[in-house]
């Protein structure tokens, strides 16, 4: 999750009031719309349940569809687009699954994954360990090993700047040194200094360098790149050179407070044009990072909302962006965003994915542990759908394009804020609506040496 958005959202945590919306009026009450559209999700599901229809016509020809959730520890909605995963790899042809996780880490660690039975260790080794430890997620990697098994394969990518896995401690100081060697004429002292500071980072990435160890990382990152620019196209390693800029990325927001989803979204583009051109991807993130239109939350009409947005300055209003914003500037039309909402029932509160080696690779949160998520209150998008009686629903949000009234609903992390009234149709295609969250049931599957 955005570190920059989680400070707006702490500050609205308390309230959320609606503003008198502008514009013109909607045809019909908003919610009564919502609750007439939706429609019923059979899951595991056949090609004639209602909900798996309307995703399919919301999703159309796109090339990436992005499936978000509305909070790492809620294991419904993992176990919900396990199942999704498997409708659109075998009806829909999408055949590269991409994980907001570690970039390096998952990409290139999955050239390695060509035998059946090693995919959840590959998993609990690169994977945010909520997405691939879990009993809810074990369904998910049951169904990619079994892919692997019938020769139709569904490849897994990462595109984090965050480096997290054990892929990325093991084999990116060795691909780092391959470049200086190659490219650059760093002293051996500089070579040594980048290096310690990296593999630091890589053991614990709450790590701080001083000043003048920074100073000495970006300058030899500028040197591989300068290095790596001069090369006609036709000798370069097109994957290392998207690493150095991602690790630059990775350093930048960590070390300077960079954009996090920026990265993403360059990752993304990377693994569409470089590694999978042409191919069907799904996305796997957080809603906060899917939404495709930042002016979403900027001009909502929610009050909290504007008391928040009045806070920030105009040049980091421009700054700010999400991996769904990046995707629309690249792929257009042809990429489409579904958030996940949850009325009620539990959820994993203690979801930390901090990386400390001296813990064991992931310093992990307690996955049994339990917090009641409380009904979202009258007058939200959830309660409007539970109280219609639904427990899997779609609701297709293109039609509501042009309408300027909008919806209340905890899209944006329920742990953190109250329902909050935004035109979501103008960062999300679709809702996908779960009547009863439940938590990630504590961690089914541990690689060999955990």
């Amino acid at each position: 999750m955005n570190r920059s958005l989680v400070s707006l959202l702490l500050l609205m945590a308390g309230c959320s009031t609606v503003a008198q919306p502008r514009g013109s009026k909607p045809p019909g009450d908003p919610l009564a719309i919502v609750v007439r559209s939706a429609r019923v999700l059979e899951m595991p599901g056949t090609e004639n349940s209602p909900g798996l229809q309307q995703l399919d016509a919301i999703i159309g020809d796109a090339q990436v569809v992005m499936l978000g959730e509305p909070w790492h520890g809620d294991g419904a909605a993992i176990s919900l687009r396990a199942e999704l995963v498997r409708h659109l790899h075998e009806k829909k042809g999408f055949d590269v699954l991409v994980f907001e996780s570690d970039f390096f880490g998952i990409t290139h660690g999955w050239e390695s994954v060509v035998r059946a039975g090693h995919v959840g260790g590959f998993a609990a080794d690169n994977v945010y360990p909520f997405w691939a430890t879990t009993y809810v997620a074990r369904p998910l990697w049951d169904y990619i090993d079994e892919s692997l098994q019938k020769g139709k394969p569904l490849a897994v990518a990462g595109i984090d700047p965050k480096h997290v896995g054990a892929e990325s401690r093991r084999k990116l100081p060795a691909l780092m040194d391959s470049l200086f060697q190659t490219h650059t004429s760093l002293t051996v002292a500089q070579r040594a200094g980048f290096r310690e500071i990296l593999q630091r980072h890589l053991l614990n990435d709450q790590y701080r360098p001083d000043t003048a160890n920074l100073k000495n990382f970006y300058a030899a990152l500028d040197a591989i790149q300068e290095s790596i620019d001069l090369l006609p196209s036709a000798q370069r390693n097109s994957f290392a050179a998207q690493e150095v800029k991602n690790l630059r990325a990775s350093a930048d927001y960590t070390w300077r407070g960079g954009s996090r989803d920026r990265a993403m979204g360059e990752n993304l583009a990377w693994i569409a044009t470089q590694l999978y051109p042409g191919r069907k991807m799904i996305v796997w993130a957080h809603n906060n990072h899917v939404a495709m239109s930042k002016w979403m939350y900027f001009d909502a009409p929610d009050t909290a909302i504007q008391r928040s947005v009045s806070k920030q300055s105009v040049a980091s209003k421009g700054r700010f962006t999400y991996l769904g914003v990046e995707a629309r500037h690249f792929f257009g039309p042809r990429v489409v965003s579904i958030a996940t909402l949850s009325y009620d029932g539990h959820y994993t509160p203690d979801v930390r994915t901090h990386v400390d080696t001296l813990l064991g690779e992931f310093e992990r949160g307690n996955f049994d542990s339990v917090a009641v998520l409380a009904p979202a209150p009258p007058g939200s998008v959830e309660s409007a759908l539970a109280g219609a009686g639904l427990k899997l629903a779609v609701v297709d949000l293109r039609p509501f394009h042009g309408t300027s009234a909008p919806l209340s609903a905890r899209a944006f992390d329920y742990t953190v804020t109250p329902p909050l009234a935004m035109r979501y149709w103008e960062g999300y295609d679709g809702f996908l609506f779960i009547r009863s969250a439940f938590g990630l049931k504590g961690a089914a599957y541990q690689s060999p040496g955990h």
